[in-house]
């Protein structure tokens, strides 16, 4: 039998900042692309299943165990812990996305008795989580604080809903660790920062935050995801007609002065010679955190004892 997690009656969720293109696909004109995205992320190449298979295993849960994932978007990181463990009791994924929850439910297999356990999806805040204190015994989020408002809201609404002595596991990116085979490639840094991020600098962010909480910080990892995939005619043409119109996206960081026209003249030409040779590197720096949350009992004298 399963045991779903308890449940509160929550108030309707709070209407989310619409200040990163992720964070907004439910309103934009043209969602596909941005669903796209969230379903190639998932089930990844060899190196990035295999790291995800040893930070699962950190997170300390077994047979009968109770997951959350906060922010799940198509589901791939939940329907990939439900086969790297086996027998959860609970994996359920939330995400205020209607439509990438959609995709997640399209993308789950149908229960056909055999199968692993089948994850659950629900949308919900990650600043308002609908579940009970202590309620799950590990809790996960991976790339999804870097576009999130309030993080440190997010974190600490995961820290309550993790019981005593459970484990979250968080992976997040720093976009000033992008680096590319180009030149100017600065500008691209800029772009996702400004264009592509609420929280730019979240992978190292999180460090202070968690220790800021009372956690036990069991891992702080760093790690470069690196790309030699080409860059795309299609990715070259959207920054030439850019820069052609002196409007859009890219041409927005002339008109902040954060780039000048000529440096995005530079970059853009330097971006088409990539794109005809069909050799670009693209290197991405993220950070991976386990942490723990106590698991300290008060005693009637007002002093503490641990369980750990």
């Amino acid at each position: 039998m399963t045991v779903v997690p308890i449940m509160l009656q929550w108030p309707a969720m709070k209407e989310p900042t619409r200040s990163d293109d992720l964070a907004s696909i439910d309103t934009t004109a043209d969602p596909e692309p941005w669903l796209r995205m969230l379903r190639g992320m998932w089930p990844g190449d060899d190196r990035k299943r295999s790291r995800y298979r040893r930070l699962f295993g950190m997170l300390g849960v077994r047979r009968g165990s109770r997951v959350l994932e906060v922010g799940c978007g198509a589901g791939g990181a939940v329907r990939f812990l439900v086969k790297t463990i086996e027998g959860l009791g609970v994996a359920v994924g939330v995400d205020p996305s209607q439509l990438a929850l959609g995709e997640a439910s399209r993308l789950t297999p149908a229960d056909d008795g055999t199968a692993a356990t089948r994850p659950s999806y629900l949308a919900m805040d990650g600043r308002q989580l609908g579940f009970a204190d202590g309620c799950f015994d590990a809790v996960f989020c991976s790339r999804v604080l870097v576009h999130a408002p309030d993080p440190a809201t997010i974190v600490a609404e995961m820290v309550r809903v993790l019981r005593p002595g459970g484990r979250m596991l968080l992976v997040e990116p720093d976009r000033d660790g992008i680096l590319t085979s180009v030149d100017y490639d600065f500008v691209n840094r800029i772009f996702w920062s400004d264009k592509r991020s609420v929280n730019p600098q979240i992978g190292r962010q999180l460090y202070p935050l968690l220790r800021g909480l009372d956690l036990i910080v069991d891992l702080v990892e760093p790690s470069f995801n690196v790309s030699t995939q080409a860059v795309s005619d299609e990715h070259v043409r959207v920054l030439e007609q850019d820069l052609a119109a002196r409007h859009g996206e890219w041409w927005s960081l002339v008109e902040s002065g954060r780039i000048t026209a000529d440096e995005l003249q530079a970059y853009a030409e330097a971006m088409r010679r990539a794109c005809d040779a069909g050799a670009y590197l693209r290197c991405d720096l993220e950070f991976a955190y386990v942490v723990r949350k106590r698991d300290d009992l008060p005693r009637p004298n007002g002093t503490k004892v641990s369980r750990l």
